[in-house]
């Protein structure tokens, strides 16, 4: 019992939250720098997302969402325990379900938030977003008209040892090597670059070290493809070919394709148009913007999609990101995809804890008139 009474009031002490809000802002200055040199993800990843740092490779330091975890129990504890409910106290306790509900929504987009992103050509159209930072091992065969018969596995599942299964199409594959960062080299030698299949004449890998900006790294793995029959080849898979490779199975071609990890989206995009603008007298846009049409079963509507005006949709949300010109006029528009569900936490968490304020605020001002009366 004393060791109960103990971690509760560990808990619910006011210098817990104190050393929360002072280990929350050494991390936000740390991150900030780190982030000048290594980038937002390597920053986010280190700093933000993790639960302790090893500064100089050994000494523990408590990262944000261990300081966010206790912070979240120190407001609950002192909601449930010390907290008096009444008129009086109405407006601590909105200011402390607003804190919470923040941190809560933090969590909600940590844990189902999805980044991705959509390049279209003017006139192309898709339902399907791509990883920034994930891949898979991709297999499809052509079925009639333009439609496709494909199986992924996340390439996370991708570990020396292990069996792909792709029963869809009766074979499996077993990993022999993958690397999260690769290099890819050819031989010279006609023989020895007949031993590994491949779309690009690629016969090895040699692991590299991983790039400070994730979405610059180019995985790549060896894999041996057996078939019921008790066959088995060999198949290089990297990022960074620019076909596919096909394997040929009971008469039926297997594609196989190591790529960035699709997301289905619900909806099909067209990009309808691509304009931008520039500052005067220089070649340096100002604002570009890309007219879609979004089809939602058999619906449709055009949405303008602006630099500073994304376009929302039951949770997604579209930003023109950038874009690229092609030849023969032709351009490539890109939107970054945000899916969070937990968008309009924020929103509400802010406005409980300003109306909390308010009238916590307006309580002591009457208060004060009515004890100098």
């Amino acid at each position: 019992m004393y060791w109960l009474n103990k971690i509760i009031g560990f808990f619910l002490s006011l210098k817990l939250t104190v050393v929360c809000l002072i280990l929350l802002s050494i991390l936000t200055v740390f991150g900030t720098l780190y982030q000048v040199e290594y980038g937002l993800y390597m920053a986010q990843q280190r700093f933000f997302d993790s639960w302790i740092i090893l500064f100089f490779g050994f000494l523990p330091f408590p990262g944000t969402q261990l300081v966010l975890s206790f912070l979240f129990v120190n407001l609950l504890a002192n909601m449930v325990i010390r907290f008096q409910y009444g008129w009086r106290q109405s407006g601590i306790i909105m200011i402390h379900m607003g804190l919470m509900l923040l941190l809560a929504g933090g969590w909600v987009t940590r844990q189902f938030g999805q980044e991705s992103f959509l390049s279209l050509l003017e006139g192309e159209a898709s339902n399907l977003a791509s990883s920034y930072h994930k891949w898979e091992v991709a297999a499809w065969r052509e079925s009639d008209g333009n439609w496709r018969d494909v199986v992924a596995i996340d390439a996370d599942y991708a570990e020396p040892g292990r069996v792909l299964p792709f029963e869809e199409f009766g074979l499996k594959l077993s990993v022999d090597e993958y690397h999260r960062h690769a290099r890819a080299f050819k031989a010279t030698d006609p023989e020895v670059a007949a031993r590994v299949l491949n779309s690009s004449g690629i016969t090895f890998l040699e692991a590299s070290r991983p790039h400070w900006e994730p979405a610059e790294n180019m995985p790549g793995g060896i894999f041996t493809v057996h078939t019921p029959d008790g066959g088995a080849r060999r198949l290089l898979l990297f990022s960074g070919d620019p076909e596919p490779t096909t394997f040929e199975h009971n008469g039926d071609e297997i594609t196989f394709s190591l790529r960035r990890k699709r997301y289905p989206l619900p909806m099909t995009v067209s990009l309808i148009n691509f304009e931008k603008t520039f500052h005067p007298n220089t070649d340096i846009p100002r604002s570009f913007a890309s007219l879609i049409e979004v089809d939602l079963q058999g619906v449709t509507r055009d949405v303008l999609i602006e630099m500073n005006r994304p376009f929302r949709y039951h949770g997604y949300t579209f930003y023109q990101a950038s874009y690229a010109d092609l030849d023969h006029g032709l351009h490539m528009s890109t939107f970054a995809i945000v899916l969070n569900y937990g968008r309009i936490i924020p929103y509400i968490a802010t406005g409980l804890t300003f109306i909390g304020l308010a009238v916590h605020f307006l309580i002591e001002l009457f208060r004060r008139r009515r004890d100098l009366a």
